[in-house]
């Protein structure tokens, strides 16, 4: 027989553990980073002393004491820029990765649930978008209304497409959902399509948001980390006015993208580009970890097995027991069309 241990060892899933680790210490520099930074991330520093000599930027990393991971062409500390370029740049990834979430959901389940032509009509439309690259898409969008855009511009570019992989998803989840048996007895019972959506087909997908939410993080990511390579990054390098008369250039505002797109400019010294493409590929690769973990929980509950973390345990009782109940009794209560006015008002917001 195998031990406890051994049994222990089998049923603790590591990717969810690990993808989880690097995400939460990812939110922990996203909130905090600003704080720990050791140095100003926009004080330039063109002649620093180490061993008694006098060094011109950029330094390599622990070239000198007190900037372990270098600066950039401007003498600027890396580290300092690399904490507080952070929060910029994952608040613009999980703005667009939450659009384009809502936008899978509304329109996967639609075509999942529509027959006929609409949606014949619906799926050509997630066909169409998943044959356009994103990264594509994202130039023709930010070059045609122009990088001064700011955070809209990215948002619209980014989320424009980007949800078709996962909505192709939700479609097909729907239409397995939607010929089960217990559909046709709610049906029969008297229950409309709207309420069948909400009480049966959303029970089996909203518990893939959370892994299809992770994965929109990772792409998204990705693709801002190309934008940047080829130049195109929030702000594009304009003036920002802060106080009368006084302003600031996004050319030296510490952001991932930013940070990619000025490190190409001296690529003899890829310091700046290596160490800003290895915090990009690890949080793009807790991300997937963690997309992929909760994959392999979901799949483990609908097999019928026991999730292997009790945790998640009481995260699917409290769903099934609590969750749904309260959104069912508040759809009896309220006119579905505010809830309908929310999510329009809800995608406007983003785009």
């Amino acid at each position: 027989m195998k031990s406890a241990s051994s049994l222990i060892r089998q049923r603790l899933n590591w990717t969810l553990f690990l993808g989880a680790a690097i995400v939460l210490v990812t939110v922990f520099l996203a909130v905090f980073g600003p704080w720990l930074a050791p140095h100003d991330p926009m004080q330039e520093n063109y002649a620093l002393s180490s061993h008694g000599r006098i060094h011109s930027p950029p330094y390599r990393p622990l070239e000198i004491e007190g900037y372990p991971l270098g600066t950039d062409n401007f003498g600027r500390d890396m580290l300092s820029r690399i904490l507080c370029g952070i929060r910029p740049t994952l608040a613009m990834v999980v703005v667009v990765a939450g659009v384009r979430l809502l936008l899978a959901l509304a329109i996967g389940m639609a075509a999942g649930w529509s027959s006929g032509r609409r949606g014949q009509a619906l799926e050509a439309l997630i066909s169409g978008a998943i044959s356009l690259p994103v990264l594509i898409v994202a130039l023709i969008v930010i070059s045609a209304v122009g990088i001064q855009g700011g955070l809209g511009i990215f948002i619209l570019g980014l989320a424009l497409n980007g949800w078709a992989e996962s909505a192709h998803l939700v479609n097909g989840k729907t239409r397995e959902v939607r010929h089960q048996a217990y559909i046709n007895a709610s049906r029969a019972l008297g229950a409309g399509n709207f309420r069948i959506i909400v009480t049966h087909v959303a029970r089996q997908i909203l518990p893939m948001t959370w892994m299809l939410m992770a994965y929109e993080i990772s792409s998204t990511l990705l693709v801002t980390a190309e934008l940047g390579f080829l130049g195109y990054y929030i702000g594009g390098g304009v003036n920002i006015e802060i106080y009368d008369f006084q302003s600031v250039n996004t050319l030296g505002l510490p952001e991932l993208g930013q940070m990619l797109a000025t490190s190409i400019q001296r690529l003899t010294e890829p310091t700046v580009l290596v160490v800003t493409g290895s915090v990009i590929f690890v949080i793009i690769l807790g991300f997937n970890l963690l997309g992929d973990g909760l994959r392999r929980e979901i799949t483990v509950h609908h097999t019928g097995r026991a999730l292997s973390n009790p945790f998640f345990e009481r995260i699917a009782a409290w769903y099934d027991w609590r969750f749904l109940p309260a959104v069912e009794a508040w759809f009896r209560r309220h006119d579905v069309r505010y809830a309908l006015l929310a999510v329009a008002v809800l995608v406007g917001i983003g785009l």
